[in-house]
């Protein structure tokens, strides 16, 4: 894997245009050079993940333009030349704050989130429509992509709604209604709606993480909560975009060694030399 210094960190915002939940004006603003925080939190629940950023000292002019709460953000971190999307959702709240000669900009995001609170369906689907193509339209209705998993796709082949299909309502409800009735879990990572049984991991090659790819301090294994529950790893690296929720990561360690299913990730970064971190939790696979 790459080398994992010189870290760095782009954050790009975009204003929305009209009540099209994709239509994003073209000018984007661009930030690398000032200072920033962000702390990522995902999961593979539906409800958004979190993205909150604190940038310093933007100029009035920018204040005063990024003040939509539906701006959609789209954060990149890594390292040298390697730098890859770690988060992109559009704001919940945008806040400027006065802290002595500084400003301080506090953008709290969600992924998906326009789509997920206001995304609606109001639609009769005819005899014969494929249950893919109707995933799809909720997806659409959402405004998120719908790279729908090969192993859903697979089972779900030649299903039709022999009767046809109504929908109304919050298009996020209707999508967790079809799916549940298969026996699938989603969630949105980046826009793109994942699908997967529940336990089931991604198709992706699994994350090794060891002292030498960025594993730090000693990784726990602690015993389930509650019977009939897996336990839970709990484990730190220095920042990698690859850890996300549904992939399997590797683990060697002194503490704990195993193959494991990413359940949450919290990246964390400070582009002015703090926090650069990848936190996980996951489950043995």
């Amino acid at each position: 894997m790459a080398r994992l210094f010189r870290r760095r960190a782009k954050l790009a915002v975009a204003v929305p245009v009209g009540e099209d939940l994709n239509s994003y004006s073209a000018n984007v603003y661009e930030i690398e050079l000032l200072h920033f925080t962000f702390k990522v939190v995902k999961n593979l629940r539906k409800e958004p993940n979190t993205c909150e950023v604190v940038i310093s000292n933007l100029s009035e002019k920018s204040r005063a333009e990024l003040q939509d709460k539906d701006l959609r953000i789209s954060l990149q971190a890594g390292y040298d030349d390697d730098v890859s999307l770690i988060f992109t959702g559009n704001a919940r709240d945008v806040d400027h704050v006065r802290r002595g000669t500084d400003w301080e900009t506090k953008i709290q995001c969600g992924d998906g989130e326009r789509g997920y609170r206001h995304g609606r369906v109001n639609e009769s689907f005819k005899s014969g429509t494929s249950v893919s193509g109707v995933v799809r339209r909720f997806a659409d209705q959402m405004g998120i992509d719908a790279n729908i998993a090969a192993g859903f796709l697979s089972e779900i082949s030649g299903k039709q709604y022999v009767a046809g299909y109504a929908a109304r309502g919050r298009a996020s409800r209707e999508l967790d209604r079809v799916l549940k009735a298969y026996g699938y879990e989603w969630s949105v990572q980046d826009n793109e709606l994942q699908i997967l049984k529940p336990g089931a991991s991604t198709t992706e090659l699994a994350v090794e993480l060891t002292p030498d790819t960025g594993l730090l301090g000693s990784p726990t294994l602690s015993s389930p909560e509650k019977k009939g529950q897996k336990p839970v790893v709990k484990a730190r690296s220095l920042l990698q975009a690859g850890i996300r929720p549904g992939r399997r990561v590797i683990v060697r360690s002194e503490s704990v060694n195993g193959t494991f299913r990413v359940t949450k990730v919290t990246h964390t970064g400070d582009t002015a030399g703090g926090d650069f971190f990848s936190d996980l939790e996951g489950e043995p696979v």
